[in-house]
C-alpha cells in the first residue's frame, strides 16, 4: 500500500479550493456567459463554446511587447494572466476571444495578416480553454446549507440544474482544449512543448470534470476511465521529456511552467489520497457556535475519524490511492527536471526554481521516511507494556521490517531528503533554514539517546 500524504495538506487543499470557488464564483458572475458560436478552425466551421467578451478589460502589457505582432501581444497578455492571481475569468476570455481572431485573420486560414501561428499559439489557445473550465465547476458542497423547507427543495433542484449544466460545460471546455492541443500537433508533430500543454490539460480534467463530481460511494462503472486518463498523461509527459532531451532542449527544464505540470499532478494526488475524508466534515458543521477549546478538540477528534475513512475497491479511485507509482513517478521526474536544469549554461539557470525543485524532493523523501520512523520508534521505545502497564509479548518487526532495518532504511530517507534540502538553502529565505534543522533533527532521533552522533546533530 502506498504511504499515505499527511491529512493536513488535503484540508489545506480543501481550504484554498474553497477559497478560489468563492472568487471564482464571484468573477464568473460580472463575466460574460459562454455561448456556442461558428467560428472558423483551421479554414473549417465548427461549432465551438466561446466566451463573449460583453465587459471591457484593460490589461497592460511590458513596454517590450511589439504593438504590431498579434502572436507577441498574444504572449504578453498569457503571462499577464499566469503571473496574476488566475481569479478573473474576464482576462480568459480576452485571451480566447484574441485566439480567436488571430486565427480566422490568418493568411493559412484565408485571412489578410501575414503571420505563422506557433505551437506557443495553440499552446495558450488551449490552455485558456483548460483553465476556463475552473470557472465553470459547481460542487454540492457549494449549496447553502442554511436554507430551510420549501426555499432549501427550490435551491436543491436549482443546483442540480445548475450543477448538470456545469458538468457539460466543463466537459466541453476540455473537448475544445485538446483540439486545440491535437491541431498544434497536426503541424508541429511531437512538439514538447505541445505535449506538455496536454499533459497539464489531462490532469486538470481529472479534478474538475471527474473527481468533483464523485462522491465516497462512486463506482468504477459511473468513473471507467479515471486511471487509464491519469495514466495516459504520464504517458504522454515521459514522450514530451524524451523530445526535449533528444533535442536538447535545456530551456524546457529552466521553466517554471514545466515544474508546474508537476506540482498540479502533487496536488492531485493529495487530492486523492484523502478522497472521501472530506466528506464527514460536515459532522462538525453544527458545533460552530462552541468554545474554541471545544472546537480544538472536535477537530482533533474528526482527524482520528477521517483517517479511517477507506474506499472500496471498486471505487474509480481506489486503485490510485493504492498505488505507489504515481508517487514514484513524481519523484522521478521532478529528479529528471532538476538534473537537466542543471545542464543549462550557469548564468541562465532559474535558482529560484533550482531550489523550489530541491526542497520539494527532500520534502517527499522525508514523507517516505515517517513510515520507517514509525516502525524504528514503536519497536525500539514503545514495545514493552500495553496501555494499562502490563506485560506483553514483544514484537520482532512490523511490514516485516526489524528495528534495525527499519533504522536503516530511515536513516538512509533522510540522509538524502537532507541533500536536497541542503541544495535548497536559501540565506534569505528562513524557511529553508527550519526545513533543514528540523530534518537534522529527525535525522538525530534516529540514533541511540545521547550518543555522540546524536549529540553532534543536536548542537549543529
Amino acid at each position: 500500500m502506498a504511504p499515505k500524504r499527511p491529512l493536513g495538506l488535503g484540508k489545506a487543499s480543501k481550504a484554498k479550493k474553497q477559497k478560489l470557488q468563492k472568487e471564482q464564483q464571484q468573477a464568473a458572475a460580472e463575466a460574460a456567459n459562454s455561448t456556442p458560436e461558428n467560428v472558423k478552425v483551421d479554414g473549417k466551421n465548427e461549432e465551438e463554446k466561446e466566451p463573449k467578451l460583453t465587459n471591457e478589460l484593460t490589461v497592460e502589457l511590458a513596454d517590450e511587447v511589439d504593438p504590431n505582432d498579434p502572436l507577441a501581444q498574444l504572449l504578453g497578455l498569457w503571462k499577464t494572466w499566469l503571473s496574476s492571481e488566475r481569479d478573473n475569468e474576464l482576462i480568459l476570455n480576452g485571451i480566447i476571444h484574441e485566439c480567436d481572431r488571430i486565427l480566422r485573420n490568418c493568411k493559412s486560414n484565408g485571412g489578410s495578416e501575414d503571420m505563422e501561428l506557433t505551437p506557443a499559439f495553440y499552446s495558450i489557445y488551449a490552455l485558456s480553454l483548460s483553465h476556463l473550465a475552473a470557472f465553470h465547476v459547481v460542487n454540492e458542497d457549494d449549496d447553502d446549507e442554511d436554507e430551510d423547507g420549501e426555499e432549501a427543495e427550490k435551491q436543491k433542484k436549482e443546483n442540480e440544474k445548475d450543477g448538470k449544466k456545469s458538468e457539460e460545460n466543463v466537459k466541453d471546455f476540455f473537448d475544445n482544449a485538446l483540439e486545440r492541443v491535437e491541431n498544434g500537433l497536426a503541424k508541429f508533430p511531437n512538439d514538447e512543448s505541445l505535449l506538455l500543454t496536454k499533459v497539464s490539460i489531462l490532469l486538470d480534467r481529472i479534478p474538475l470534470e471527474h473527481i468533483s463530481q464523485m462522491e465516497v460511494s462512486s463506482t468504477l462503472k459511473e468513473f471507467p476511465n479515471v486511471q487509464e486518463s491519469l495514466d495516459l498523461a504520464l504517458d504522454v509527459y515521459n514522450k514530451a521529456i524524451k523530445q526535449a532531451e533528444e533535442k536538447k532542449n535545456y530551456k524546457l527544464f529552466n521553466d517554471e511552467n514545466t515544474f508546474e505540470i508537476l506540482k498540479t499532478l502533487d496536488d492531485l494526488l493529495d487530492i486523492i489520497d484523502n478522497f472521501g475524508k472530506q466528506h464527514l466534515e460536515a459532522l462538525d458543521s453544527d458545533d460552530e457556535d462552541d468554545e474554541v477549546s471545544d472546537k480544538k478538540k472536535k477537530d482533533s477528534d474528526l482527524d482520528d475519524v477521517l483517517e479511517e475513512v477507506e474506499l472500496s475497491k471498486d471505487h474509480p479511485l481506489y486503485a490510485i490511492q493504492q498505488s505507489d507509482k504515481y508517487n514514484q513517478f513524481w519523484r522521478d521526474a521532478a529528479i529528471e527536471q532538476l538534473k537537466f536544469l542543471n545542464l543549462e549554461e550557469k548564468d541562465k539557470i532559474n535558482t529560484k526554481l533550482q531550489k523550489l525543485i530541491s526542497q520539494k524532493i527532500g520534502q517527499s523523501y522525508l514523507m517516505e521516511a515517517e513510515g520507517p520512523i514509525s516502525i524504528f520508534n514503536t519497536l525500539e521505545y514503545d514495545n514493552d507494556d500495553d496501555e494499562e502497564g502490563q506485560d506483553k509479548e514483544k514484537l520482532k518487526e512490523i511490514d516485516g521490517l526489524t528495528s534495525e532495518q527499519a533504522n536503516k532504511i530511515a536513516k538512509e530517507l533522510v540522509e538524502t531528503a537532507l541533500k536536497y534540502l541542503k541544495d535548497a538553502y536559501d540565506e534569505e529565505d528562513p524557511k529553508s533554514w527550519v526545513d533543514i534543522a528540523e530534518a537534522e533533527i529527525t535525522y538525530g532521533n534516529l540514533f541511540e539517546l545521547k550518543s555522540r552522533d546524536q549529540e553532534k546533530l543536536y548542537l549543529g
